[in-house]
C-alpha cells in the first residue's frame, strides 16, 4: 500500500518529537524528511535530537538525516503532507509557501 509521504518541521523540538512519535508506523504517512535548525541539518535524527517524548525514538525516524526547513528541500523530499512544529514567526512564511505549492500543513504555531 502507498503511504502518503510526510514532513515534519521542527523535528527535534518536543512538539515536532511528538509528531515523530505519532507517525511511526502509521498505515497512511510515511515519514520523508525530518526538518531542523542550521545545527542539527545533515546530522542522523538520533544524534540530533534529545529525545524527551514518550518511549524511544522510532527505528524508521532514527536513521533519517535531518534536513533544512527550506520551501525547496521539502518540496525535494517529496512530501504531499507537512506536519509543522515550528515557532510562529518562522512558521508563517514557510507555512504559506509550502501551501501555495500545493502540500498540506498541519501546523502548530498559533
Amino acid at each position: 500500500m502507498n503511504r502518503i509521504k510526510a514532513a515534519v518541521l521542527g523535528s527535534t523540538g518536543l512538539v515536532g518529537q511528538h509528531f515523530v512519535r505519532m507517525l511511526a508506523g502509521h498505515p497512511d504517512f510515511q515519514i520523508v524528511h525530518l526538518a531542523g535548525s542550521d545545527r542539527s541539518a545533515g546530522t542522523p535524527y538520533a544524534e540530533a535530537v534529545d529525545w524527551t517524548a514518550t518511549g524511544d525514538i522510532p527505528f524508521e525516524s532514527a536513521g533519517l538525516i535531518v534536513g533544512p526547513s527550506s520551501l525547496e528541500a521539502i518540496s525535494a523530499s517529496g512530501a504531499r503532507v507537512v506536519f509543522s512544529a515550528l515557532p510562529p514567526e518562522a512558521a508563517a512564511p514557510l507555512e504559506t509557501a509550502l501551501r501555495k505549492k500545493g502540500l498540506f500543513v498541519f501546523t502548530n504555531a498559533s
